[in-house]
């Protein structure tokens, strides 16, 4: 057998004793179950979770985010936790946000970042806001693909993919990576020209310098705008 395959054997072995009504222990304790899985594997695992969670808490140790994500995609009610062992070995914990919201936070932090040269500043700020429009995007396209009955290792082999910026909102809105040259009018007709020139310099930054009379607070702004009418 395969290591995946040797995990779900043993997940298989491990769950029925663990949830019988008989056991005396109300939780269960799995660690990193989601090595050497591929993203159908990791779609069951997610949803066995959910039903042993209905009568025990299911405390899982991962180092993979695909399982994370699996869990964030079929809307299963879970905290994700982020734990850090950091100087002297002092262990911090601390609810963990989705991508979207930790690109966003970079993105802010860097825009406030006065101590930052302009230059690198710059950098910064485009690439975190284009992560944060593309991870919406990934989302978006995924959830739409799922809940359209695709199969979650078939949507995440799409979503695998080398996209550009204007492919992953093509991605998004028309659910087909073809059609990169309609997203501007999309964008237009929602929220107007600004954030379609804000799309347009994000896409660029990818393979060059932000342009240095780009606003970075307004980039920010209409990025923002952009990721809220994604989320609609």
């Amino acid at each position: 057998m395969s290591h995946g395959e040797a995990n779900v054997v043993g997940l298989s072995v491990f769950f029925p004793p663990a949830s019988r009504s008989e056991s005396p222990f109300r939780f269960v304790v799995i660690d990193d179950p989601v090595q050497a899985l591929d993203g159908i594997k990791i779609e069951g695992l997610a949803r066995v979770l959910d039903s042993v969670a209905s009568t025990r808490q299911v405390i899982v140790f991962t180092h993979d985010p695909r399982l994370s994500a699996a869990i964030r995609t079929f809307r299963i009610d879970a905290n994700h936790i982020e734990i850090a062992r950091n100087a002297d070995s002092v262990v911090t914990c601390r609810l963990s946000s989705d991508a979207v919201s930790r690109h966003i936070d970079h993105a802010k932090a860097a825009l406030n970042a006065g101590s930052l040269p302009e230059s690198a500043r710059r950098v910064a700020v485009a690439g975190f806001l284009r992560q944060a429009v593309e991870a919406k995007c990934e989302d978006v396209f995924t959830r739409c693909q799922v809940k359209q009955g695709k199969r979650y290792d078939d949507v995440a082999t799409v979503v695998h993919g080398d996209w550009t910026t204007k492919q992953w909102l093509s991605l998004a809105v028309f659910q087909s990576g073809d059609r990169p040259k309609e997203v501007a009018q999309w964008i237009g007709t929602r929220l107007g020209p600004p954030v379609v020139e804000a799309v347009n310099h994000l896409n660029e930054a990818a393979h060059a310098d932000l342009d240095e009379s780009v606003d970075l607070q307004k980039l920010f702004l209409h990025s923002q705008s952009l990721i809220d009418e994604l989320s609609k």
